[in-house]
């Protein structure tokens, strides 16, 4: 578990291995990812493993954006394994994860924008490596839930100064359903569908942080 000094540093993406550890999915190592954007001028923070957390130095605080710019959220398909999975379904969580987010930063009376500022963050969610379980195997396994089949996602977060467009952290966490004290164990989606509101629950946690809230 990473102190609150370090979750403070820099700019404080870090919150995300906090966050997400201590939630209802388990982070798992994040192997072979080539990130969807340029890391140039960034570095890795490896006290955040397994998370991947990439950042700038000496980019600004989480503390100094009170607005927020939510691109919608992509799907990457470059490993396969969103083949096939229903795509209406993916497209209603992509849409699912972008509302998440817009709503807890708008809880904490942030701002969500379309245009650039130098007050404004730019937040790019994509969505890798999306692994549904089969509800008929659960449901015939109920007698030993040990056995139940769980979610895995991959999800990918860039954060940019909006106005000059500058990348400032990439973020990359793997999530998987805990195949115990499953809320929804039978359900296709429930592990993904709890790891991103993990991750807008985290977000807004840290500019909270940042702000002194």
């Amino acid at each position: 578990m990473l102190s609150y000094k370090k979750i403070c540093k820099g700019l404080a993406i870090s919150f995300l291995t906090v966050s997400l550890a201590a939630c209802g999915t388990a982070t798992k190592s994040v192997q072979n990812y080539n990130p969807s954007v340029s890391l140039r001028g960034l570095t890795q923070d490896r006290s955040a493993e397994p998370t991947l957390v990439y950042t700038r130095t000496g980019a600004p605080n989480l503390g100094n954006y009170d607005s927020f710019i939510i691109d919608p959220v992509r799907v990457s398909y470059r490993d396969g394994s969103i083949k096939g999975l229903d795509k209406e379904q993916v497209r209603k969580m992509q849409r699912k994860f972008r509302a998440e987010l817009i709503a807890e930063l708008i809880s904490s009376d942030y701002n969500v924008v379309k245009k650039p500022g130098k007050k404004t963050m730019r937040i790019s969610m994509t969505i890798a490596n999306l692994k549904a379980p089969s509800a008929a195997l659960n449901v015939s396994n109920v007698v030993l839930p040990f056995s139940l089949s769980v979610g895995e996602v991959t999800v990918e977060g860039v954060f940019r100064q909006s106005a000059k467009n500058r990348i400032d952290a990439v973020v990359v966490n793997r999530a998987q359903g805990q195949r115990l004290m499953n809320k929804k164990p039978w359900s296709t989606w429930a592990d993904a569908e709890q790891s991103f509101k993990e991750w807008a629950k985290g977000i807004r946690k840290a500019v909270d942080r940042a702000h002194g809230k």
